[in-house]
């Protein structure tokens, strides 16, 4: 989906920019509507734009919560899905600094935590823009709070103004009714923006007015309070504070999405005696308080030190965001695409909560009603795909954590899972992805029931994925006379078309075809000479851009084999990241911003997490642990650390230090027996000690991983 409309007031059903020359736009429609810049694009029929260039955004939320806010490249700050959004504006010595049109804005994150800076350069320095989230407060009877601080780091005094804005990143937003206070402002109704002092001046407008902005920027603003009603659903207003050097300013938002009215529901203006007390702003934590307890939660689970900062800081970051993702009993890899994900999303995420060593959070997803209950709650789990991903995602638990308590809750969801399968496993043209599926979790599924000591069951469903194993190959062999090649296209009865894809679970991440099967050798090498725009998959059915999770998926293929190639579309993720270590759902081909989707994609997070573990520490299938799968030749004589690595076979932590040309390996395992190899260092080396230290052959990269190939 590319871009939900949410404006609904039926209100304005004409051309909206027609009557609105002169507003201030967000970031996105800024550059769409600019004929000079790359991201110029013609006006299709519509009220208003629809953002396929810059759909980029970092989510911002908590620990204690289920709701993300996003902040946009510019620093707008949209609190909820669907929303409003707050701007910020700058009045320097000069003039007023917009961070929608200004270019010298720059954005990044204070360490792995989810807070966002945003800096705008004025004459004399930086004002820097944060937002975070803090959980609610019990002891002034707040609920969760999305953080705005502003700091004055320049030499001089500033201004600064909050503006409520009625639109978001994904279109314009309906806003009908403001209410400013001396410490609140009210948006429909509702408290929306809570203000640490009176502000000194406000301004608002409505559409046939015009933009706010302007009596802002032109010194027009009044003292509070202020009311206005726009019935055309166009309201706008903002509060003014002066900013001496050196002060920070900070005012907060409701992280609870507003709950939905009536459409018949209309607003009701309050009298000054109704509206909200003022909040204790001194109780607000700041930015840097925030990311320190963001650290502190950090320290647990699988963490690494590699040589490469830059690869380091994403790590960080996606650890963070991947708590983040995580949602009490639920995951939410696109919070802002709307809908809930499918279980085969929310298993990928769950796992890879597991192999980072967040198991808590994975078992209290997987304890929830839908998993222990399939088809008895939400209907999420009433097709097969939801049985397929929710048993390979406890059988995942379960390899990693040894977790019997919560297996035995399981095994009835296990049970009916399999019964599910049973009764569909060999079904006409089915797609090559879902019969990979349906295998994996037959398999997974008969090897928990035998733990659970039903050896009946379980051997029927050996036997079922025994029987669908041999539909699969009889088809493809048909396919590949039909095709008169070696591959695997989407289904039987199709040909080979970027769906095809999907058949690539098969090697990774389901483990039931080896990386050299000459059908996983022959995808890959349709996919690579048709499919991909240099080291990026580019999905061509649909034509919606470069796509992050496939393309991990095919370097997950390659990772198995050892391939360096594998490395390089890793080092393509990173050049495609935001500043603040996030990917979209969809890259644009040319301009690099998102096109599709969500802005901040919890899968695209999940699938590059996934793969630095399988890159650093990954199971094989001879029952051993691969360290160092793959080692970058730039690491060469530099150290490196990874850190309580959940396995299949228990932690394993291990180091590398060098003498020389000649590594030094360090590892301590917490079970012994373990058979560990290193092949991107040293393939003859083996070892099943416990812990220990070697000194390995002189390293040379026997295969140097190549460059991108121009244009």
């Amino acid at each position: 989906m590319v871009g939900r409309r949410t404006f609904t007031r039926p209100s304005v059903d004409g051309d909206v920019l027609s009557r609105t020359p002169d507003w201030l736009w967000p970031y996105w429609v800024e550059r769409q509507l600019d004929p000079e810049s790359p991201s110029y694009v013609p006006r299709a029929p519509g009220p208003f734009p629809v953002n396929i260039t810059h759909r980029n955004w970092t989510g911002v939320g908590n620990l204690a919560s289920p709701w993300t806010a996003i902040v946009d490249p510019r620093g707008l700050v949209t609190p909820w899905v669907g929303g409003w959004s707050l701007d910020w504006w700058v009045g320097a010595e000069d003039r007023w600094h917009l961070p929608s049109r200004e270019p010298a804005v720059r954005q990044s994150r204070a360490g792995p935590a989810p807070v966002v800076e945003t800096a705008m350069r004025i004459p004399g320095g930086d004002v820097v823009h944060r937002t975070y989230a803090i959980p609610a407060s019990p002891a002034d009877g707040t609920g969760e709070l999305v953080i705005v601080e502003v700091e004055n780091q320049s030499a001089v005094p500033v201004a600064v103004a909050f503006a409520v804005r009625p639109y978001n990143p994904d279109g314009l937003v309906a806003l009908g009714m403001i209410e400013v206070d001396e410490h609140t402002v009210l948006v429909d109704g509702r408290p929306a923006l809570h203000l640490p002092r009176p502000p000194v001046g406000v301004a608002g407008s409505i559409l046939v007015a015009g933009d706010c902005v302007h009596r802002v920027t032109g010194g027009q603003a009044t003292p509070p309070p202020l009311d206005v009603e726009d019935p055309e659903g166009l309201a706008q207003a903002a509060v003014v504070y002066p900013l001496p050097h050196r002060t920070t300013i900070r005012v907060a938002m409701p992280l609870a999405p507003e709950r939905p009215r009536s459409s018949a529901a209309v607003p009701r203006r309050h009298t000054r005696g109704e509206l909200p007390p003022a909040l204790d702003t001194t109780r607000w934590p700041a930015a840097d308080d925030v990311a320190r307890g963001w650290q502190a939660h950090l320290r647990r689970g699988l963490r690494v030190e590699l040589p490469d900062p830059r690869l380091q800081a994403a790590i960080d970051a996606n650890r963070a965001d991947l708590l983040q993702f995580h949602a009490g009993d639920h995951v939410t890899p696109a919070p802002w695409s709307g809908g809930d994900p499918s279980v085969l999303q929310a298993a990928s995420m769950v796992v890879t909560l597991d192999r980072f060593g967040f198991s808590s959070e994975a078992g209290q997803v997987l304890r929830a009603r839908p998993w222990r209950a399939p088809g008895s709650d939400s209907g999420r789990l009433r097709n097969w795909e939801a049985h397929a991903g929710a048993l390979w995602a406890i059988a995942e638990h379960y390899r990693l954590t040894g977790d019997s308590a919560l297996l035995g809750e399981l095994i009835p969801a296990v049970r009916e899972g399999v019964r599910v399968l049973l009764g569909h496993h060999v079904v006409a043209n089915l797609p090559y992805e879902d019969g990979f599926w349906f295998v994996r979790a037959l398999v997974d599924g008969a090897w928990l029931l035998r733990l659970a000591g039903d050896g009946p069951s379980a051997q029927e469903a050996e036997t079922a994925a025994g029987q669908l194993r041999e539909v699969i190959t009889a088809s493809l062999d048909h396919v590949a006379a039909r095709l008169g090649r070696v591959a695997m296209p989407a289904a039987p009865d199709q040909t080979f078309d970027a769906g095809m894809i999907g058949a690539l679970v098969a090697c990774a991440p389901l483990g039931l075809l080896p990386p050299d099967d000459p059908w996983v050798m022959g995808t890959l090498d349709v996919l690579r000479e048709r499919f991909c725009l240099k080291d990026a998959f580019f999905d061509g059915l649909a034509r919606t851009g470069l796509i992050p999770t496939l393309t991990l998926r095919i370097a997950r293929c390659e990772l198995e084999s050892g391939d360096p190639k594998a490395w390089r579309r890793v080092r393509w993720l990173l050049d495609a990241a935001t500043p603040t270590f996030v990917w979209p759902e969809a890259i644009h081909p040319r301009l690099g911003g998102g096109c599709l989707g969500d802005g901040h994609h919890g899968g695209s997070a999940a699938a590059f997490l996934g793969f630095i573990r399988q890159v650093l520490v990954r199971e094989t299938p001879a029952g051993g642990v691969a360290l160092a799968s793959i080692f970058p030749p730039e690491w060469t004589g530099q150290p490196l650390e990874v850190h309580d690595a959940p396995t299949h076979h228990g932690r394993i932590s291990y180091a590398l230090r060098w003498h020389g040309d000649r590594p030094a390996l360090l590892w301590d395992c917490e079970r012994p027996g373990v058979t560990l190899t290193v092949p991107g260092l040293d393939r003859s080396f083996s070892t099943a000690e416990q812990s220990g230290e070697a000194l390995l052959a002189p390293y040379r990269a026997r295969v140097p991983i190549p460059l991108q190939e121009a244009d």
